[in-house]
């Protein structure tokens, strides 16, 4: 074969192949035309000779750069896997949060379809715009501390809980933050039920922790969860893997099948808070009664100073008492002075009726640090006791340093209408 390839292409006038026995004989070209065939057979030759070899060349050289690049997009993901693994290992779930949202951000942004950036459509539900750490509209929802902290925010409040796992090695990690975390629908039903948000890498131990404890088995993953009877979560509704089938109607039909449940749920825990405040207030009311029975009995016996002595406290408590029973509630509306209140113990933050005199403040105070502010006990006669009780204290403005007349409207005295800071020290001072 190669030999007559190259006896046909070195000596081209002259035939190559035997004729066969019996053929008709072939009419012989002229000088002329034999050698324009000739040139032109020389020509596509050479032409094949320096075209084929540069378009192989270029040819295989594209083909082993796409077998590298395919080859190294994994193993640079692994790189970046392991390089995330020893960064996240070393800082708490909150920065872990944090790091992921601003690369769900940055990533989710980068993959707006370039369609919606043609048609000038406005994108009103960005993930940034939903779900940033500084300002984000779901941003009350979302718990940034760990695993834990969401059941236990869910359990208190008797909420439901979605969970969201990440997977960045995955080509399609985005579709849920475009398709479901971003989809108007779904927002307004997590803001309607107040759902609590909770989102993990699996790329962290937290992460791939829970996503062991919730049997997934297919990124990424969101789930969600209600709390039972027995103070178990269950999840009523699971999304994981590749997107679908997914419908928000039939999401939305699982939580509110549930939600009545958890309403109930939520009134059963708030009967149960109650019966135990009223409780501890009835305890604490039995033992003030006791206390001063005993004290009564122990002074029954003294002299007639002690006996004084003891009355006079008996009836400062029932003007106390009697006080409190007339003390205005904190007013919602209206004409408001809002006071920050200092004492030994700590800090007071309370808004006052403005028309009313500045002897509430004082009444205030006074059942605050006897600690008969928010007491069982009662006053229980039609007419209040007949005493002139005396502020064991005095309130004073920081600056400028003035004391509080109890005589004057709180509107009148500047210091503290509508707001300021006031401080309760002893009258000596």
């Amino acid at each position: 074969m190669l030999t007559e390839f190259f006896q046909r292409f070195l000596n081209s006038q002259q035939p190559t192949f035997t004729p066969l026995p019996g053929s008709f004989p072939e009419d012989e070209a002229t000088e002329p035309e034999r050698q324009r065939y000739s040139v032109a057979r020389v020509q596509s030759k050479l032409m094949n000779i320096l075209l084929t070899p540069p378009l192989m060349i270029i040819y295989i050289v594209f083909g082993v750069m796409l077998f590298i690049a395919n080859t190294l997009k994994p193993v640079k993901k692994l790189a970046e896997y392991y390089d995330n693994m020893r960064i996240k290992h070393s800082t708490e779930h909150k920065n872990q949060l944090r790091t992921l949202v601003e690369t769900l951000i940055q990533d989710s942004a980068r993959s707006i379809s370039p369609d919606v950036v043609a048609s000038n459509s406005p994108i009103t539900h960005t993930f940034s715009y939903l779900y940033n750490l500084q300002n984000g509209i779901m941003l009350p929802q979302i718990v940034q501390g760990g695993y834990t902290d969401l059941l236990r925010t869910c359990t208190e409040q008797g909420k439901f809980a979605l969970i969201y796992l990440h997977n960045p090695l995955l080509f399609y990690s985005l579709d849920y933050v475009r398709q479901v975390l971003s989809n108007d629908d779904v927002v307004g039903m997590m803001r309607r039920y107040q759902v609590m948000l909770w989102f993990g890498d699996i790329t962290t131990p937290e992460g791939l922790q829970v996503a062991n404890t919730l049997k997934v088995r297919q990124f990424p993953f969101i789930g969600f969860l209600t709390i039972k009877n027995d103070a178990k979560f269950e999840i009523i509704c699971r999304i994981e893997g590749r997107l679908f089938d997914f419908n928000v109607a039939s999401l939305e039909l699982k939580l509110q099948q549930s939600y009545s449940k958890l309403i109930q749920l939520r009134q059963q825990r708030q009967n149960r808070e109650l019966h135990r405040l009223m409780v501890e207030q009835d305890y604490r009311f039995h033992e003030t009664l006791r206390h001063d029975q005993d004290r009564y009995q122990v002074r029954s016996g003294l002299g007639e100073n002690e006996q004084q002595m003891f009355d006079q406290e008996r009836i400062k408590k029932e003007w106390l008492l009697w006080r409190k029973s007339t003390l205005y509630p904190e007013p919602l509306q209206g004409d408001i002075c809002r006071l920050n209140i200092r004492t030994n113990g700590g800090r007071i933050v309370r808004k006052f009726d403005a028309s009313l005199p500045i002897e509430e403040i004082y009444a205030y105070v006074e059942l605050y640090m006897n600690g008969m502010l928010f007491s069982a006990e009662t006053y229980d006669r039609p007419s209040p006791p007949n005493y002139n009780y005396i502020y064991s204290f005095k309130l004073i403005t920081p600056a400028p340093r003035v004391e509080l007349d109890n005589t004057k409207l709180i509107r009148d005295e500047s210091a503290i209408y509508p707001s300021g800071t006031v401080i309760v020290e002893p009258p000596d001072i």
